[in-house]
Parts: C-alpha cells; sequence; structure tokens
C-alpha cells in the first residue's frame, strides 16, 4: 500500500495508471516526423487517390427506392416481384387531382368534356398504357360511358337524376369521384414501375406540362398526387438541396472558422480535411456499385462537419505550441504526435457509432453505418498524413500564433460549476424531467407523403385524395391457387366475405377486385386502397388483414400473399427503429469498454457515460414538445449522435489524465484541461452543430428532423462536457494534496516549453 498520496509509491502509481493513456510510447510522433519528412511522397499518394476517386465518383448512381431497404433474399421483397411478374407495378399510377370550389361540382357536361380532353392528351405519351377517367366510364356492359349519358340528357331534372345515379354508383365513389361530386382524379398507369427514377421523373414532367397546358379556364383546379408524383418531386428538390446546402455547410462552417483564427490557411487546411475524406468515400462508393440513396445523402453535409473537428484540434494544438515559443515544423510535428492518439480515440468512438448499424438486417441502414465508419478512418487518414505537411507549410510562411482574447476563461468556468455543482446537478434533473414529459408523447411514425413539405402541391393534393376519394396507397392481397380453385363455392364465398370485411375497416377507403385463369394457377388480386395513413397504423391494418384472410381461406384451396409497395416501404422503415434501439445500447457498451481500455481507467470511462447519454436523451425529449411524430430515419443520428458527442469527452479525458500525470489535483487537473481543450471542444462541437443545422432547410422533412435532433444534441453534448463533466470528475476523482514531484519529460503543457 502506499503510505500517503504524494509519496513515491503514489507517483509510480499514477505513472502506470497514466501513462499509456497520455503517452503510447513515441509512435506518434515518430509517425508526425516520417510524415514531414516525406511530405512530397504523401502529397502525390493523396493526389493519386483523388483522382482514381473522381473515376469512381463519375460512376456514382441514385436509388431512392423502396425496395433499397432489403436484400434480394428478403421474403417481401420476393413476395412483390410475384405480385409484379403477374399483375404489373402496384406503384406506377400517377393521378391528377381535378376539384372545383362550385356546387355543381365536376358533373357538368362542359366540365366532363375538359376532363376527357385531359384524359385522351394524357394517353398519347408513350410512357402511358392505361389512363382511367371518369368521363371514359361505362355505365354499364355495353356502354355508354359518363360523358355519352351527360351530352343526351337535355332537361335540368334528368340531369340531377343521373348526377344521383354517379355519386351512388360502386364503381365510380369513392375511387373516381368524391361523395359531394366536387374532386375527381384521371388516373395514368405509367409503363413501368416508379422504382425506376429515371424514366419516371421524365414522364411526370411531361405530364405536368400536358396538365399546365389544360388549367385554363380556372375554375377547375389541376394537381399531379400520388406516389409517382412524390418521388419524382422529392428527386427534383434532393438535387437542389444538394446542390445549396453542401456549398452552404462549407462556407458557414469556414465562416466560423475565419471569425476564430482570422487566417485563410487555417480556413484551407479545414478545407481540404473535410473535403478530401469525402470525395474519396463517394469514389470508394462509385467503383463499388453503392448508390446515393434516401439515407446516405446526409453524408454530404454530415460527414465533413465530422473530419474538420480533428483538424481544428490539430489546429488549436499547434497554436498553442507557438505561442510556447516552438518553431513552426516542430510546432506542428509536436501537435500530430499529441492530437493524434486522442483523435485515434475519437476515430474508433465515432466510427463504431457508424459501424454499429452493420447489425441492421436492412441493407439500406447497414450500408449507411459501414460506408460512413469508412469515411471516418479516411477522416483520420487526411489529418494525420496529408494536413500536417500543408500544415507545416502553411505555419513556416507566417508562424505568428493566434492570440487568445481571454485566456484563464475556462478555467474559471469549470471552478465555478465546481462550487455550485448542486445547483448544477438539480438544474440538469430539471431539464431530465422537463424532456422526459416530452418523450412520452412523441411517437416513431412516417408516412410516405412526408418525403415532401406539407404544403407542396403534390403533398397537397394527395392529402385531398386520402381524405375525399379512394387514396394513394394500397395494401395488395393476392391470392392463388390450382386451376380451377377460384370457381369452387366455398373459395368464391370466402373472396367475398374478404371484400365486405375490408370494405366496413375504417383505413380502407375502397375495395378493388381483379381476376386472372390461367393454365397453371387461378390468382385474384384485392386491393384496399387506404390513404397515408402512416407505417405504425398501416402495420397494424396488414396484421388484421393476414389474420383475418387466414381464418377465412380456412377449408379452401387458396392460398393468400399480403404484399404491395407501401407494405414493403412500411415495414423497412418500421424497422429501422427496432434496428438502431439495438444499435444504440450495442455502440453505448463498446464505446465505454473502448474508453475504459485505452484510458486505462474505469472511473474515466464511467464519468464518459452520462455527459454524452444524457444529451441524446433530453434532445429526443425536447424534440417531443415540437413535434408529434419523429421519422423513423431522423433517428439514426441518436446512434451517430452518441459516437460523435464521445470525441470532445475524450479530447478532455485525456488531456485531463495528462494533468494528473503531472501531478494536479483532480479539480486543477480538469480546469486546466478545459482551458487547453475547451476552445476546440466548442468550435468543433458548434461547427458540428451548424452544418446539421443546415439540414433544417432540407425540402426532405426526415432531414430535417434529423438536423434538428443533431444541433440539439451536439449544443447539449457541449454544454454537458463544459458543465456537467467537470462535477463528475470533483465528485468521483480521488482527493489530497497535490504530488510534489516534477512533472515527467513531455508533459508539461507546451506554454512552459522554449526553443
Amino acid at each position: 500500500m502506499c503510505p500517503a498520496e504524494g509519496s513515491t509509491c503514489e507517483r509510480r502509481r499514477l505513472d502506470r495508471r497514466y501513462t499509456v493513456a497520455v503517452h503510447p510510447g513515441s509512435a506518434f510522433d515518430r509517425l508526425a516526423r516520417e510524415v514531414l519528412a516525406r511530405s512530397r511522397t504523401i502529397l502525390a499518394v493523396f493526389g493519386l487517390l483523388v483522382l482514381i476517386a473522381l473515376g469512381g465518383l463519375v460512376q456514382t448512381t441514385l436509388d431512392f427506392s423502396s425496395t433499397s431497404f432489403y436484400g434480394g433474399d428478403d421474403r417481401d421483397l420476393h413476395d412483390l416481384r410475384a405480385f409484379t411478374e403477374q399483375w404489373g407495378a402496384d406503384d406506377r399510377e400517377l393521378t391528377v387531382l381535378v376539384s372545383t370550389d362550385d356546387s355543381a361540382g365536376v358533373l357538368t357536361l362542359e366540365r366532363l368534356e375538359r376532363i376527357e380532353h385531359l384524359a385522351r392528351a394524357l394517353a398519347e405519351d408513350p410512357e402511358i398504357v392505361e389512363v382511367v377517367a371518369l368521363p371514359l366510364l361505362e355505365l354499364g356492359p355495353l356502354g355508354p360511358t359518363v360523358l355519352e349519358h351527360a351530352r343526351t340528357l337535355s332537361d335540368p331534372g334528368s340531369a340531377r337524376a343521373a348526377r344521383d345515379e354517379i355519386l351512388h354508383h360502386p364503381m365510380v365513389v369513392p375511387l373516381l369521384l368524391s361523395a359531394d361530386g366536387r374532386h375527381t382524379v384521371v388516373v395514368a398507369r405509367l409503363a413501368h414501375s416508379t422504382d425506376d427514377l429515371g424514366p419516371t421523373v421524365s414522364t411526370v414532367g411531361r405530364i405536368e406540362r400536358i396538365v399546365d397546358a389544360h388549367a385554363e379556364p380556372s375554375d377547375l383546379s389541376l394537381q399531379l398526387a400520388g406516389l409517382p408524383a412524390i418521388r419524382a418531386a422529392f428527386f427534383g428538390l434532393t438535387i437542389r438541396d444538394q446542390a445549396v446546402f453542401v456549398p452552404l455547410t462549407l462556407l458557414l462552417v469556414g465562416g466560423v472558422l475565419w471569425s476564430t483564427y482570422r487566417r485563410f490557411d487555417c480556413v484551407l487546411v479545414a478545407g481540404i480535411a473535410a473535403g478530401v475524406p469525402l470525395l474519396l468515400l463517394l469514389g470508394t462508393m462509385g467503383w463499388m456499385g453503392e448508390p446515393i440513396g434516401l439515407l446516405n445523402q446526409a453524408y454530404f453535409t454530415l460527414l465533413p462537419v465530422i473530419a474538420i473537428a480533428d483538424a481544428i484540434h490539430l489546429l488549436e494544438r499547434t497554436h498553442e505550441a507557438l505561442r510556447g515559443g516552438a518553431r513552426p515544423r516542430d510546432a506542428v510535428r509536436e501537435a500530430a504526435g499529441h492530437v493524434g492518439w486522442a483523435c485515434l480515440l475519437t476515430t474508433l468512438t465515432t466510427g463504431l457509432g457508424f459501424a454499429s448499424l452493420a447489425v441492421s438486417a436492412m441493407p439500406i441502414l447497414r450500408n449507411f453505418g459501414l460506408f460512413a465508419a469508412l469515411g471516418i478512418v479516411l477522416s483520420y487518414a487526411t489529418v494525420v498524413l496529408l494536413i500536417p505537411p500543408i500544415l507545416a507549410r502553411a505555419v513556416e510562411r507566417d508562424p505568428r500564433p493566434r492570440e487568445l482574447r481571454a485566456p484563464g476563461g475556462l478555467a474559471a468556468w469549470c471552478r465555478l460549476v465546481v462550487s455550485r455543482r448542486g445547483w448544477v446537478v438539480l438544474a440538469t434533473a430539471a431539464v431530465v424531467v422537463f424532456a422526459g414529459v416530452g418523450a412520452r408523447t412523441l411517437e416513431i411514425d412516417n408516412r410516405l407523403s412526408d418525403l415532401l413539405q406539407p404544403d407542396h402541391p403534390v403533398a397537397r393534393a394527395s392529402r385531398v385524395v386520402d381524405a375525399e376519394l379512394g387514396g394513394i396507397l394500397a395494401l395488395e392481397v393476392d391470392l392463388h391457387g390450382a386451376p380451377g380453385t377460384r370457381d369452387a363455392p366455398a373459395t368464391r364465398a370466402a373472396i367475398e366475405a374478404m371484400a365486405s370485411w375490408a370494405r366496413v375497416q375504417p383505413e380502407v377507403r375502397a375495395v378493388v377486385q381483379e381476376h386472372v385463369s390461367t393454365r397453371d394457377a387461378d390468382r385474384t388480386r384485392l386491393s384496399l386502397r387506404t390513404a397515408d395513413i402512416g407505417g405504425a397504423a398501416f402495420g397494424r391494418l396488414r396484421a388484421e388483414v393476414e389474420a383475418e384472410v387466414a381464418d377465412l381461406l380456412v377449408g379452401t384451396d387458396m392460398r393468400a400473399t399480403l404484399t404491395g409497395t407501401p407494405a414493403v416501404a412500411y415495414r423497412g422503415i418500421n424497422r429501422i427503429t427496432d434496428d438502431l434501439r439495438s444499435a444504440l445500447v450495442g455502440v453505448l457498451v463498446i464505446v465505454t469498454v473502448l474508453i475504459g481500455v485505452l484510458l486505462r481507467s474505469v472511473r474515466l470511462a464511467a464519468m464518459s457515460i452520462v455527459p454524452n447519454v444524457l444529451p441524446l436523451v433530453v434532445a429526443y425529449g425536447l424534440v417531443g414538445w415540437m413535434v408529434t411524430h419523429l421519422d423513423p430515419l431522423a433517428t439514426v443520428i441518436l446512434t451517430v449522435a452518441l459516437g460523435i458527442a464521445v470525441d470532445d469527452t475524450i479530447h478532455v479525458l485525456a488531456r485531463y489524465a495528462r494533468e494528473r500525470e503531472a501531478g494536479h489535483e483532480p479539480r486543477d487537473a480538469m480546469a486546466r484541461a478545459l482551458e487547453a481543450t475547451g476552445r476546440a471542444v466548442t468550435i468543433t462541437s458548434l461547427a458540428l452543430a451548424a452544418g446539421l443545422l443546415v439540414n433544417c432547410g432540407s425540402s426532405f422533412p426526415p432531414l430535417q428532423m434529423l438536423g434538428m435532433l443533431g444541433a440539439t444534441a451536439m449544443v447539449l453534448a457541449l454544454v454537458a462536457d463544459l458543465g456537467l463533466l467537470p462535477v463528475m470528475v470533483s465528485w468521483s476523482g480521488p482527493r489530497g494534496p497535490r504530488p510534489t514531484r516534477a512533472s515527467p519529460p513531455g508533459s508539461e503543457p507546451p506554454a512552459a516549453r522554449r526553443r
């Protein structure tokens, strides 16, 4: 046992405890020396890698399809493909909503003729295989059509009778006509699935021009609706967003750096740190055939601001060494040697935050995590290999360090919060309770129409179709059996019972039946038309229908498969929540163990949990006060944010361990650690928050929420690192007089060193 703290035995214990955490040999110092000595070779290698990446970048494709959620061996995807082979794609119905505020509605001769002209113009498009419209609907097996019948009516009484007959026709309301007669739809069936975005975008564009040409006179409102229109509009807005927000993010972060350093070379270094890893990642994705999709489009704004964080710590440490009197090249070498170790820890934790998504069964989530983890590794390689030679040349041209405006401020802040730690804990508890109330009302759910802003014309028209007509989605019941099976009395009765049961369900707007008999099988399709009721409600409806169909088919030779594009998409998105929950717990355990092993301290690992988990919980609860439901895609940021938020904690704790090794008491060591790392932590956290906050301007609502949730979590994590972490250290750290031994070589702050 050590007789007293501060004795020789105690100093040896401190040496053993902190040496691995602070000085992992001279490996990083040697690496920094080698990098600076071979700067031309490294620049040439990175130049070659960039050229190779550009070759992959031109091969990058886009994939915003619903089937991207699944792998090729998924049962749901297999069922959807089998259904499509028989019945055609169920997501190809492009709807033109025709509305009027006139009490006479659309059932006037003049308006029916205008709708017919529109329908026939649409039918001339080569990518449209069929057009269904009210004026072309045959009232009986041999006709006439609704328009032909309207032309034969000369007196008002007959017209009113015909109107009432149409409004009560089971094949008309609500599929083609609203109950009040003020809304109707012209349905254009495309020749292809809208998962094929290329022809979908061009076809929707042509149809939009046709619709605009028939928009006058203005007593009828014409607007596109349905899945093809939603996907085409989303695609166009996504391309526009990336063209705007990626430069905006870089400009915003560049502005933060300029206001901090007032030096162009610092902004340039950070820009290279942000741009090179993203380019290398996108090039790798292009060569490997990984498309840009619904989720990984977030790389364009997320990865650059993450990559800049390590560069900022390198810049801060370099300027700290310059202020201590180090030569420019030595300052960069010293900074790279010290920061390389801490950044390795942050790379591991952030990479694990992303890589934890690899446990997901969904390719879209799994690939998002794995490629993002690769991007984090590329960011680290850029910072430790490419940035030091560039930074060394920059500071040699201008060796003036950035002057500190208010030295000692963060140390004073640390002592203040420690002296008021009871109030800090009470304030934290109050915020947690407040957030907990908000979290109780927040539901994880999404709607396919959430791809667009609520006030987008296509979204508004789709809501009208959902509320007044047959809805924009359908749950498909695919019945199949041996030839002749459908003719059996029990089978016919079961099918009619299914349709009757489905019609009275509150979520079902209409039921459409189709039958086909081939030499190999009898097939019946029941399309249960629904509004965009959300993933949770759609999942419940699917479960209810599945149970009812299974009961009704007892005693028949027919089998049923529930499928359809909405069913596949909703099930995929709903699974994100479960996968993320497992990933979040997994990454928390792994990161905590990793910190404990690498820093050789169970206490430091334990102290890292609360300041990093608490901001995520509070951010989630605060969002609950603003919205009623949170899209599962947006919750991806919670797992990612845990890996990112712990980065700053690692930098603070690593410096705290170094100060403890130098012989400082825990409270004083924490004050010195915050003074040394607090500026970089603040700058990186605010840069990350700003980069994420840019997504709030996206046209894609889930990305908006991802930006809001992520930025809130980053700011709260900064507050926790600067306020809560010192309090925890003050309670958990060892007490006693400061050790009296001299600091070991290399552990003193750079300010104490001279040339």
